[in-house]
């Protein structure tokens, strides 16, 4: 997987936001999309609702299995480095975590927090 993308309403405001939080865009902001890295290297692009024609009218691929993605997954080595980014400064909520034994969290899950699509910070 080279990238996972995230629609909001004000990719603008959300640039700032996340400079104002020490993380600069590594795919600065153009024709409403623009992309950073997570603690870990994992590309992650926000794209401005309805910005990008060519991509939200093409036609899926014959071969789909499914039209649209639930779950991303990432392995993680560094979950304090992750939840900085993921949980603090983008909102994301715990969602559900589990282990190989009742001690010990080996998988979470996160949620998108509805500010996220809808941001609106200016």
């Amino acid at each position: 997987m080279a990238a996972v993308a995230f629609t909001t309403r004000n990719a603008a405001g959300l640039e700032r936001y996340l400079a104002a939080h020490g993380i600069k865009a590594e795919l600065p902001l153009k024709a409403g999309e623009f992309g950073v890295r997570d603690p870990e290297g994992n590309l992650v692009i926000f794209v401005q609702s309805g910005s990008n024609k060519l991509v939200v009218n093409a036609p899926p691929s014959p071969n789909a299995t499914s039209r649209r993605i639930i779950h991303v997954g990432f392995i993680v080595r560094d979950a304090g480095k992750e939840d900085t980014f993921w949980r603090d400064t983008l909102g994301f909520r715990p969602y559900w975590h589990g282990g190989k034994s009742d001690k010990r969290t080996d998988y979470q899950s996160i949620q998108v927090p509805m500010a996220l699509i809808g941001w609106n910070t200016c």
